[in-house]
């Protein structure tokens, strides 16, 4: 029985123990990711989590920018499966980190095989296909940037459930489709889910041109497409609410000026990736970008050159589309350099793309496949020998005139450094993109003379050498890459141990301490890795951090030098107050509310605030009798405390749709599960 499991899957699983091992220090628990990663991500996925576990949903926290909506915050992962599932076995810490980025890299790489191998019918194609797209330059480069890794690694799989929902219109692809589009939804930058609702409309129109068959069921497709978009709104209802909810105050949803706005684009400079990467982490030369994950966004020689070949082998209706995609991408990708950028950003949707270099996955995406549609067509004409000995020779000669060209103006001592520094994971070059482009092109020319070799003295297939040498491109120049992209060389229990010592109930200590005292990296005890968003740890008010989702007014308080006055006060205080008559005897902050004890034995009423950012969505109780909760200062709020009383203020979060949404979802959840269940268990049946 494992016997004919192993046949069957063994592709598959190859794919897995690659990636397993390819990822080495994640896989065994020896580093830790980078960057955005741990200032990013976990804190926030840490604090989502902590608040299911303590029985409260996680609607607001105090922890940065005077306050956030948890809930509407893409980046905590609030409404993302995964952080839920984690949810329910403990808290997320570096491990479920770890995890969810291989996962991305395995959900890639097998989403991509999946695909090829449908519409192509050659594992060996499709093993190909999902090597070039799992560990691409983009999801290698770009590794610390999760909600971007979390598009990648989900579009195939989208892709695949709708092609065959095109094909075999009936409910079973309706809900995978829904299932794997909501999951995107809920996990990824909204980026990629605007640039898919741009791409299907295209598609569908070449689906239906060039298919005749297509034609017979558009109808029925069209009608269960409609119904997977359906169950997809509804499984993602309450995260459409909870961006509602919060869209009215959202910083980014403003008016911009688009050369402010924009960042990381894919210049033509930045074209060298495509062909050697390894260059995007020299120290100096070709790169002026410092970001080193927006410059690398290779696919491999071989989809170069399929896009190159596709005139030769494949039908007009084919690669003219795709081609003049490529082109556009390029273009976009390239942002205001390009002299069209500004057209395009009048659609609705653009101006949200801050890196612009994001049109490149779809360029990957798309290359990828026309490659191996080559490829299959060669294949099955027996021209595949003839193809891919040209290419191997034009590579082998271009890889051995730069590497002789660049040894004019480099140390044998430097190559020989480099390498050193290549197989003891030192995490930044200290040479010229020239070293790193000379070990770039004689790993070329290696990688083709061993592939001769093989083909020479053991007559191997061509098709099979042509994975094999795609498999040694790919993950040898991850291998290089990554101690600059991937890890972080800091021990991965250290932070372990760290989290460990995390208080479970937010921090009362600095409930009277101004807020200009609290900034993120004041009072808090860190470990070496962890760098920003420490108060969200350690439960902790702070008036600063490091997140995308923030209020219009606190930027402008802070655009406009006034929100230094604010900061001036702590979280809790009465505003104007003589402290002989009006005072806070105690106050909490809890999970979604805050508490106080308030005396105002004076003749006047008193303004109560709050330093938390205003949001209508805030109640305010004085001895369980509703107040009205009031702006201040335009940023804060407050209520009116009465004169000569004194008793409990509660302010409290409350968001109902919120709980009507989650349950329609959660019964959409359960229902598209249990069909699927039923499908299985209705398959394996034996038929009478």
């Amino acid at each position: 029985m494992l016997k004919s499991i192993y046949q069957q899957y063994r592709y598959e699983l190859w794919l897995v123990v690659i990636i397993l091992l390819l990822f080495w220090p994640y896989t065994f628990h020896i580093y830790i990711p980078k960057w955005d990663s741990l200032d990013a991500y976990l804190p926030y996925r840490y604090i989502v989590s902590d608040s299911l576990r303590s029985g409260h949903f996680p609607l607001w926290h105090s922890y940065t920018y005077l306050g956030l909506p948890t809930y509407s915050d893409m980046q905590t992962g609030a409404w993302t499966p995964f952080v839920w599932l984690v949810s329910l076995f403990g808290t997320y810490g570096i491990g479920a980190l770890v995890t969810e980025i291989l996962l991305c890299y395995l959900l890639a790489t097998l989403g991509m095989f999946k695909l090829s191998n449908y519409l192509f019918k050659n594992k060996d194609i499709a093993f190909i296909s999902a090597i070039s797209y799992g560990i691409s330059g983009f999801m290698v480069g770009s590794s610390h940037l999760m909600v971007f890794l979390l598009g990648v690694a989900w579009l195939p799989w989208i892709f695949y459930f709708f092609l065959r929902l095109l094909k075999s219109p009936n409910l079973k692809y309706a809900i995978l489709l829904a299932l794997c589009g909501a999951i995107h939804i809920t996990s990824a930058s909204p980026t990629f889910t605007i640039l898919f609702g741009y791409f299907i409309p295209f598609y569908l129109i070449w689906h239906y041109i060039v298919n005749k068959e297509a034609r017979l069921l558009w109808k029925k497709a069209m009608l269960f497409s409609l119904l997977s978009l359906i169950l997809t709104a509804l499984l993602t209802l309450p995260f459409i609410n909870a961006f509602y909810e919060f869209s009215p105050y959202l910083s980014r949803i403003r008016e911009i000026v688009l050369a402010d706005f924009l960042i990381n684009p894919f210049t033509p400079k930045d074209y060298a990736s495509l062909i050697w990467p390894y260059t995007t982490v020299g120290k100096t030369g070709l790169f002026n970008n410092p970001d080193v994950s927006t410059a690398n966004v290779y696919f491999g020689m071989l989809a170069i050159f399929g896009l190159i070949a596709s005139p030769f082998f494949l039908k007009k209706k084919i690669y003219i589309p795709a081609i003049a995609g490529v082109i556009l991408l390029f273009v976009l990708a390239w942002g205001l350099g390009s002299g069209v950028y500004d057209y395009f950003a009048k659609l609705p949707g653009i101006t949200t793309f801050k890196h612009t270099y994001l049109y490149m996955t779809y360029v990957i995406f798309i290359a990828i496949l026309l490659t191996a549609k080559v490829l299959k067509k060669a294949y099955d004409e027996n021209k595949l020998d003839k193809l891919i000995a040209r290419l191997s020779l034009v590579l082998f000669v271009i890889n051995a005139v730069v590497f002789m060209v660049c040894m004019k103006y480099v140390e044998p001592w430097e190559i020989k450094k480099a390498i050193s520094g290549v197989i003891t994971f030192v995490e930044f070059s200290e040479f010229s993109a020239t070293v790193h482009l000379a070990l770039n092109a004689f790993l070329w020319c290696t990688i083709i003379l061993f592939l001769f070799i093989l083909y020479r003295f053991f007559k191997i297939s061509v098709l099979r050498l042509t994975l094999l040498g795609v498999l040694l491109e790919f993950t040898v120049l991850s291998y290089w890459l990554a101690p600059t992209t991937v890890y972080n060389k800091i021990p991965y229990a250290s932070i372990e141990t760290f989290l460990k010592k995390m208080p479970s109930e937010p921090t009362q200590a600095f409930n009277n301490t101004a807020l200009k005292e609290l900034d993120e990296s004041i009072h808090v005890e860190t470990t070496f890795g962890l760098w920003r968003n420490l108060p969200m740890f350690h439960q902790r008010p702070a008036y600063n951090g490091y997140n995308p989702s923030r209020f219009k007014r606190y930027d402008h308080a802070k655009d406009n030098d006034y929100l230094k006055n604010i900061i001036e006060h702590p979280i809790f205080y009465i505003k104007n107050a003589d402290t002989l008559t009006s005072k806070i005897e105690s106050s909490s902050i809890g999970r979604n509310e805050f508490t106080m004890d308030v005396i105002n034995n004076s003749n006047s009423q008193k303004t109560l605030v709050l330093n938390q950012n205003y949001h209508h969505l805030w109640k305010a109780y004085l001895n369980n009798v509703e107040i009205p909760v009031q702006l201040v200062d335009n940023v804060v709020m407050g209520v009116e405390f009465p004169s000569n009383t004194s008793g409990k203020v509660i302010f409290r979060f409350e968001s109902p749709m919120t709980t009507i949404t989650a349950i329609i979802a959660l019964l959409t959840y359960l229902f598209c599960i249990g069909y699927l269940i039923y499908q299985m268990v209705k398959k394996r049946q034996p038929t009478v």
